[in-house]
């Protein structure tokens, strides 16, 4: 998912996708107008090889210098996402939409105004999800105005890509041709991960595995395409460092909202004056925020997070996304070390193909797969301790 330009979000978050799940099978106004949309799109994606053959579009258009350069990074990041890191890519990504358009779908998603239970959307056979995606921006305005009569804190947020599980073959859009190469190949990777694993009402986890994996799998190919000492991964690097930074700071606000919602429920104060100190809380981090922005962050990607409206639901995203990443890491590095015929393998892409390989196993095999789908976090927590024992 990425953050509309004119809007800020933290860049990690930005590199986050959202999962659309069509089912065919369900009717609906909502799911008609998302279908059409999705159809729509279908239509007008063509091929990228022809394209790359001819130098134009169907339409005679030529493909200018910065259209080609991106295809052919398009067909090489799915090339590593399917050969290195063992990705289920299908044909996803191996046609483009030409758009006037600079973002794809407008996302809602919802926190309660005085804690951190989410809001999720319930579909027969896909299940629960965090967020909600429309086409058309009036549409999300108008769901986001319907939570927030219901005491919900909303956020709206453009986004540039989404999966549909391997029911269509998804396609990159022509606003995506001035991303630099860490943002093509996060983008591929993460939604090739939604393609390969998706754990039915588990969003907290498919998101931060597709996170990890995206992250990760984007490093690895700098690494291998422009080389460890590149322009490419140097800039990575920066904005990597300042995601990071910004997630801990994001989470550390959130803990610190919630510890506060559970002191003032325990107090009985009324809703009014909780509001009132979750404001005065949400102030006093921006103004900090803003006052050391300069002596912390090596970008401005968020510089203006000290002024925009700061709520619980954007505070949750960024868990949604980024909560716990540091399991996966640690994943990685003990399934790399004892899955059979790794050897100890210790390079970044045997990591992230070792943890593919993981999940897949425990989410294929009849002895791990029912305990795995319920609680995959917790299971692989378990997993995990009795590997380190």
């Amino acid at each position: 998912m990425r953050m509309h330009r004119k809007h800020v979000f933290c860049r990690s978050v930005a590199r986050a996708r959202v999962l659309i799940a069509v089912v065919p099978l369900l009717s609906g106004c909502y799911l008609i107008r998302q279908g059409a949309g999705i159809i729509a799109y279908q239509i007008d994606a063509e091929p990228i090889a022809p394209v790359l053959d001819r130098g134009t579009f169907r339409s005679g258009t030529p493909a200018d210098e910065q259209t080609i350069a991106f295809l052919q990074r398009v067909e090489r990041v799915r090339r590593f996402a399917a050969d290195d890191l063992g990705l289920d890519v299908g044909r996803n990504y191996s046609r483009i939409v030409v758009t006037d358009r600079d973002y794809l779908a407008a996302v809602v998603n919802a926190v309660h105004e005085l804690g951190f239970t989410r809001h999720e959307w319930r579909w027969p056979f896909a299940g629960r999800f965090p967020y909600k995606g429309f086409f058309n921006p009036v549409h999300a305005r108008r769901e986001a105005d319907r939570l927030r009569e219901r005491g919900y804190d909303v956020w709206v947020r453009p986004v540039d890509a989404f999966s549909t599980l391997g029911i269509t073959s998804d396609p990159v859009f022509s606003f995506m041709s001035d991303y630099p190469p860490h943002r093509i190949a996060d983008l591929i990777i993460h939604e090739s991960v939604h393609a390969t694993i998706f754990l039915r009402n588990q969003g907290q986890f498919n998101e931060e595995l597709a996170t990890w994996i995206g992250v990760e799998g984007a490093i690895a190919y700098l690494e291998l395409s422009y080389g460890p000492e590149s322009d490419e991964l140097l800039a990575f690097d920066a904005a990597r460092a300042d995601s990071q930074l910004f997630r801990a700071d994001m989470l550390g606000l959130r803990d610190e909202l919630d510890s506060i919602f559970r002191r003032l429920r325990e107090a009985h104060v009324s809703e009014d004056d909780a509001r009132t100190q979750k404001a005065h809380a949400i102030a006093r981090f921006q103004e900090r925020f803003a006052a050391t922005y300069d002596d912390r962050y090596r970008t401005d990607a968020y510089r203006r997070i000290a002024e925009i409206p700061i709520n619980n639901a954007y505070l949750d995203l960024v868990a949604t996304y980024s909560a716990d990443l540091e399991l996966y890491a640690r994943l990685a590095d003990a399934a790399a070390a004892v899955l059979p015929g790794r050897e100890r393998a210790t390079g970044r892409v045997d990591r992230i193909r070792a943890l593919v390989d993981l999940v897949l196993e425990f989410n294929r095999s009849p002895a791990t797969r029912r305990d795995f789908r319920r609680d995959p976090k917790g299971f692989l927590t378990g997993w995990l301790d009795r590997v380190n024992q």
